[in-house]
């Protein structure tokens, strides 16, 4: 995952959806759910990024599907906020703050101070 990150970091879109796939393929063998919907927010922001708005739609949905499914609220939060992204990017401002606010209030309900900051730098570049 490092590795797609990295290329995601550098703005090469398919070399980093290329080895976050890989890494997805990987932790599908082993069946880690937790770390599978990690890497497909990651995908699916990649692919907002790349200017593939649907397709990173229907990942993030993806991963917000398992999110709820394993409780996983850590990755459910950051798969929430790449969500109010491709809102913001798609032009629906309303939707994107409403997304923003959702995910603050659950970072603050669990006391998590780094994604809570994350979340209101978004609400306030809004």
């Amino acid at each position: 995952m490092s590795m797609g990150n990295l290329y995601g970091d550098m703005g090469k879109w398919d070399k980093a959806i290329e080895y976050l796939q890989n890494s997805l393929l990987i932790t599908e063998e082993l069946n880690n759910l937790k770390r599978k919907a990690r890497i497909i927010t990651n995908i699916g922001v990649t692919y907002l990024f790349k200017g593939d708005t649907h397709i990173g739609y229907v990942t993030l949905k993806e991963s917000l599907t398992i999110c709820e499914m394993i409780k996983a609220e850590d990755i459910y939060i950051r798969a929430l906020n790449n969500m109010g992204i491709y809102y913001d990017i798609v032009g629906e401002w309303k939707k994107a703050l409403e997304i923003y606010k959702k995910s603050l209030s659950i970072s603050k309900k669990n006391n998590n101070v780094i994604s809570s900051a994350n979340q209101i730098i978004h609400y306030l570049s809004n």
